[in-house]
This record gives C-alpha cells, structure tokens and sequence, in this order.
C-alpha cells in the first residue's frame, strides 16, 4: 500500500466509526426507553394495588421491552466489533504465531461478514414481502404496535455488523493501531489508570 492511499482509509476509517458510534447511541437511547417503560410499569402495578383510580401498568409492557432489546443488540453490534470486541479466544489465539492469528481472525471476519449479510438480506427481504401480502407494515398485536421498524432495525444492524466485519479486516492488514486508537473506550481506560 503506498502512502497517499493511508490517509484515505485512515478519512475513511474516522467516518466510519462516527456513522457506527452514532447509531449505537441510538441502542443507548433504546435501553434508557427499556429502563423507562419498566419503572413507571412497575410504579403503575404498585399504585394500582392500593386502589389509586386511574392508575395501573403499562399496557403491553412486556412485548415492547421485548422490540426495544432489538435495536440494543443489533445496533451497537457494530461498534462492538469496531471497538475489537472479543469476538475470537484470547487466551488460545496468544498461543499462536501472528501470521496464524491473522489468518484465524480475517477467516472469522469473512464468516461473520458472510452471515452478518446474508441474515440482513433475508431479514428486508422477508420485511417487503409481508408489505407487498399484507400491503401493510402493521402486525396487530393488543393495540396494534408496528412491528417493521424493528424488523427494518434487525436488517439494518446486520448489515452494519457486515460492514464492520469488512472494515476490520481493512483495519488489521493496511491500519495500524495507532491510526485508529480512538475508537477503543477500554484501552483508554487503561492508560488513564
């Protein structure tokens, strides 16, 4: 790789871990709504059960703490695995040459990156052909919740996780790891301490 193309990809990396750190605020903000829901679920049993008119748990509590683990899990998948999330053994892959720990890593990225996609394809793929049946996005559940933007947000956080798969690999062989040190939260820490 010669050098005018490094600060390209280096561009190309900040961008990409900007995109990726911001959508995992959002399953950030998904698990502040989880939090949410299930305190004032819980306050509203509370004070039905000293018979407070007007007052009592949230309906379909349990179902929408449900659709919000979605985006938790899904959405911050990606920085995970741009954060270098353990996604491979430590204590087994040490053991190995660098050569060998290279060959395993890009080998489990290529797979999950594989899957990562083939998981996002079929979950928008499923997505458009319940639209096109039903001509609607809406699956009635007690009051009638839309279940697609958390059929789209499974979809789209594979696909993203597909990505990061993809621009680890791109990080590993031409990017070193001074060149993208701020993306690890952990391994500040540890300097700081």
């Amino acid at each position: 790789m010669d050098q005018h193309s490094k600060p390209v990809l280096m561009r190309v990396d900040h961008i990409l871990v900007l995109i990726i750190r911001g959508i995992s605020y959002a399953a950030a903000a998904s698990l502040i709504i989880i939090m949410l829901i299930a305190f004032f679920n819980v306050l509203g049993e509370k004070l039905a059960k000293l018979n407070i008119p007007f007052v009592g748990g949230i309906p379909m509590a349990m179902a929408l703490i449900q659709y919000f683990h979605i985006p938790v899990v899904f959405l911050a998948a990606g920085f995970v695995t741009l954060d270098r999330g353990h996604t491979h053994i430590d204590m087994l892959s040490s053991h190995f040459h660098e050569g060998v720990q290279k060959f395993f890593i890009t080998l489990g990225h290529l797979l999950g990156a594989g899957i990562s996609f083939f998981i996002s394809y079929r979950a928008f793929f499923v997505l458009m052909v319940r639209f096109y049946k039903s001509h609607s996005l809406i699956t009635t559940m007690a009051n009638a919740w839309p279940k697609w933007p958390f059929a789209f947000i499974h979809g789209l956080g594979f696909f993203i996780l597909g990505i990061s798969f993809i621009w680890a690999i791109v990080r590993l062989f031409w990017l070193s790891d001074t060149d993208h040190g701020d993306i690890s939260p952990m391994e500040s820490r540890c300097v700081e301490d």
